[in-house]
């Protein structure tokens, strides 16, 4: 009881934290303080009866949170004994088997107050709330009004892979955020750049591509490409002021061991061999090489049984030296991502609480793609959030088969197109709220 006492009354100090910047940035009017309010209690009871209810049997799909609690406990004690050197860090993360850094986060929670799995837990769903107001806040920087963009937020906190996975301790928890963050802040430069927002946005792609580095090549490349429909340059200080930040912005990666620009992780995973590992025998444990390399998703040690899913594996032939029919199982598994898993991949009766997700977006999709449509005039200030939703679908899709992991991974994505869903309601918007620039 003493841990969940505790835990609380860090949430409520996250939770006022929160809306002090809310009402300084004028999103706290009567629809935002009930969304806030929905997705405070739905969120938060939602993640403690999973926990204390042992609720992860059923669904299998507790993930590496076990190995996040076990590092950030191990690291915290080092701190608490004055232990802050970056081998240790090292060591815990190899005996755990995570790269990520998002557990040392956890660990200075835990040295500071108490190293309870409870409090990490209410850190995680403080985190999804972020993510919600700030899909919120992009419908809003798009020009919908705070009463549109809480649909978009109403529809965030409704997500249900989003609701379960954002009360678990998983560096998802923070790659979510990040990335709606990283969007945002390409949405508001490309209306006026500033060198601070730039600043920031390095910040967030130093964080992003360290917890996974794949998805943060993606918010950098959609940096690098939206750079020439930048507003309020001349054309001189779009050349200057681009090859500045266009050079900087590619040391990131350089500097987390994966080449300038990315390019030598990008040249590993887009080898045929890599490719055809991926899409047909990664996940499927009868394969000779059953588990994914060079820990892009998850290599478990050779002491501990790999996780389960392989039901969940729904294989699309690579087919590289077929190129039509390449491009044709490409679109396929791109579908597949986009809109499935679908009722003929499921295999086992835990997998039909897909469902809930598929049919709802299914219906929702349709409103995002006709807010597109409807908006097409002011593709400029969408172009951000369409490269980089679309882009993260692709990269799985090329990548990934198995649906128990793309349905983690896409999150962000489906996230930064709810954002678009207001603008598919003409009802719901008004000439004040119509996407300006």
């Amino acid at each position: 009881m003493t841990e969940l006492v505790v835990a609380l009354t860090l949430f409520s100090a996250l939770s006022l934290g929160t809306i002090f910047v809310l009402r300084k940035i004028g999103m706290w009017d009567g629809s935002l303080r009930l969304l806030f309010v929905f997705v405070l209690m739905t969120h938060l009871a939602g993640a403690l009866f999973v926990y204390y209810a042992d609720f992860y049997a059923p669904l299998e799909t507790q993930g590496d949170q076990p190995r996040y609690q076990g590092v950030a406990v191990r690291i915290a004690e080092d701190f608490r004994q004055g232990n802050f050197s970056l081998g240790s860090i090292a060591e815990h993360q190899k005996e755990y088997v995570i790269s990520a850094w998002y557990p040392v986060m956890l660990a200075v929670f835990y040295a500071f107050i108490m190293p309870s799995q409870v409090l990490g837990i209410v850190i995680s769903v403080w985190l999804a709330i972020i993510g919600i107001f700030l899909v919120c806040g992009i419908a809003r920087e798009l020009g919908a009004s705070n009463k549109a963009a809480s649909f978009a937020g109403f529809a965030a906190a409704l997500y249900p892979t989003y609701g379960y996975l954002g009360g678990l301790l998983l560096k998802d928890v923070l790659v979510v955020p990040l990335v709606l963050l990283g969007t945002l802040l390409l949405v508001k430069m490309i209306k006026r750049f500033s060198w601070t927002q730039f600043l920031l946005l390095y910040i967030v792609l130093f964080a992003l591509i360290q917890l996974r580095f794949y998805i943060g090549f993606i918010v950098m490349y959609a940096f690098v490409f939206v750079w020439p429909f930048f507003l309020g340059f001349t054309l001189k200080k779009k050349l200057s002021y681009g090859f500045l930040a266009l050079a900087l912005i590619g040391t990131i990666p350089m500097f987390l061991g994966h080449g300038y620009f990315g390019i030598k992780s990008l040249k590993h995973y887009t080898s045929s061999a890599i490719i055809v590992l991926y899409r047909e025998s990664a996940y499927v444990p009868t394969a000779p090489s059953s588990t994914p390399p060079d820990n892009l998703v998850f290599v478990p040690p050779k002491n501990v049984p790999s996780p389960k899913g392989p039901d969940a594996t729904v294989v699309v032939k690579a087919e590289l030296d077929r190129p039509l029919l390449f491009i044709r199982n490409s679109f396929v598994s791109f579908f597949y991502v986009l809109m499935g898993p679908f009722p003929w991949h499921l295999k086992l009766s835990r997998h039909l609480f897909t469902l809930v997700e598929t049919i709802p977006w299914a219906v929702m999709f349709v409103f995002i793609i006709r807010g597109i449509v409807l908006s097409r005039e002011k593709w400029r200030i969408m172009l951000p959030i369409l490269l980089v939703g679309f882009g993260i679908i692709f990269v799985i899709s090329f990548l990934i088969d198995n649906f128990g992991v793309y349905m983690r991974i896409r999150m962000p994505a489906f996230l930064l197109l709810m954002a678009l869903s207001p603008f598919g309601f003409p009802a719901l918007t008004n000439k004040r709220s119509a996407i300006t620039t």
